[in-house]
């Protein structure tokens, strides 16, 4: 018992490093761990000893748990040494967060971050004000597949519904464990950690060529479609054998994490800023009051900016007869900025045509109501296809950016269908004939600005005048 005592108090070993240390020195004897287990608690309460940290935290968290049983804690014991190498819990208030935004979950581990050596592991989503939360956490020994499937089954239990999109750092054991519990999730591997191990893999075995193949493979990244996608991997095997195997057996076998299109958000966020509040009240008014209502603050500006910028763009309705014939060659390229703010120009896409098709095989032909070829006043000659399969519905908005007094509420929005304000709503083309005109009248004054004349100040005076004298002799005649 001294030798024990010694160990406990001076070097706080457990119950299965003391039986390490007592065998060798004593072989005659046989150590059983319950046996040392109860001497080392003997010991401890004899000699006052406060409990660990570990136990502390777990003791703490469990009577939280009988206090309010809405806590949810379920500590993960080894049953060799019966120490406590787990324990993952959630409070209330993270419940009801998951149940709400569990659309998309993003997990992620610390290490060695702390004395002990432990992971904690951390979940993160989204709220319907756009910021990120606390979802759930635990404390985890290793990072293998068994303890994974531990951390994701209690998670699973504690929530009762799995994420719809689960994002990783692709840790091989990770990946296995949802698989398994989380067998309907969407998994994405985080582009942030996939572009920190693509130099560790690359850079030495490809050399000179390795820039190269990081611009083809954002490339890759970007396809529109499936056809696109596979032919371009095809591309990049053969251009690189160096890093063949890596590409085949680590890339390739995780192409659905990180094929992620997001050429449309580079091609819209390189439109003009325009932010004048009178289109709204001209052609939106109606849709605005509706997302006002419902929607939180960070999501109905994010919409209504849109609507500002709606003006920005020139529109073409495609017959859909004339689809196979509908794309031609005079695609420009347009700009992305990189990580260090420098432009850098992303290649005009010979696949047009292809893309519009394959957007046309995921939907049923006979609910598009119009296809319509969108391009910005900006870059007149870059555009992209959208196919109206519906008019406008508050429910095409997913619920859980819908303000707290909404989001869980029953009620039926099928009323709450929005059309064009009543001035405008017989007249589409009005907004059309709008849309050129600002787009025309900047590019005028922009001319005006660079020759330093008055030709167009003189000419809009000169129009004006006449439209009010025509207006004025109009309401005369009436009366």
């Amino acid at each position: 018992m001294e030798q024990i005592e010694y160990y406990i108090i001076h070097s706080r070993c457990d119950a299965t490093m003391i039986r390490h240390l007592l065998q060798p020195k004593y072989p005659e004897h046989v150590f059983l761990i319950q046996d040392l287990g109860n001497a080392i608690q003997k010991i401890k309460r004899e000699k006052g000893i406060k409990l660990s940290d570990a136990a502390s935290l777990l003791t703490k968290l469990l009577e939280l748990q009988s206090s309010n049983p809405a806590w949810f804690v379920k500590p993960l014991i080894d049953d060799m040494s019966n120490r406590l190498i787990g324990i993952f819990w959630m409070l209330p208030e993270q419940r009801e967060r998951w149940a709400k935004f569990y659309n998309i979950i993003i997990h992620d581990n610390t290490t060695q971050t702390n004395k002990y050596n432990l992971l904690l592991s951390l979940f993160i989503l989204i709220n319907n004000q756009n910021k990120s939360r606390l979802a759930a956490q635990a404390f985890m020994q290793d990072k293998r597949q068994e303890s994974y499937k531990w951390l994701l089954q209690y998670c699973l239990e504690a929530c009762e519904i799995a994420p719809l999109t689960f994002v990783t750092n692709a840790d091989p054991a990770m990946i296995a464990a949802i698989s398994t519990i989380f067998s309907q999730t969407r998994h994405i591997q985080c582009l942030y950690h996939l572009y920190q191990n693509i130099p560790k893999n690359f850079r030495l075995c490809l050399g000179s060529l390795y820039q190269d193949f990081l611009k083809d493979f954002k490339n890759i990244q970007c396809s529109h479609c499936e056809e696109i996608f596979e032919r371009r991997v095809q591309d990049l095997i053969e251009k690189y054998t160096p890093g063949e195997r890596y590409i085949s057996t680590i890339l390739l076998n995780r192409k659905h994490t990180w094929s992620i299109n997001n050429r449309y958000s580079i091609w819209k966020a390189s439109t003009l800023q325009y932010m004048q509040p009178f289109v709204i009240q001209l052609f939106f008014n109606s849709i605005s009051l509706i997302i006002s209502k419902y929607l939180t603050q960070p999501i109905h500006d994010v919409h209504y900016k849109q609507m500002c910028q709606s003006v920005c763009y020139r529109i073409y309705k495609v017959p859909i007869s004339e689809i196979p014939l509908s794309d031609d060659d005079s695609f420009e390229p347009f700009f992305e900025k990189s990580n260090d703010n420098i432009e850098s120009s992303v290649e005009a896409d010979e696949d047009r045509e292809i893309n519009l098709q394959s957007l046309i095989t995921i939907v049923d032909y006979s609910e598009i109501l119009e296809i319509w070829k969108v391009s910005h006043y900006n870059y007149p000659k870059c555009y992209q296809h959208i196919i109206l399969l519906t008019y406008f519905h508050l429910k095409l908005i997913p619920n859980h950016w819908y303000k707290d007094k909404y989001i869980d509420s029953d009620k039926n929005y099928s009323n709450e269908i929005v059309a064009s304000n009543s001035s405008y709503s017989d007249t589409p083309a009005n907004k059309l004939k709008y849309g050129i005109l600002m787009g025309e009248a900047k590019q005028a004054i922009q001319y005006a600005l660079e020759n330093r004349n008055d030709e167009l100040i003189q000419f809009v005076k000169k129009f004006n005048k006449r439209k009010e004298d025509q207006r004025a002799q109009a309401e005369s005649t009436k009366q």
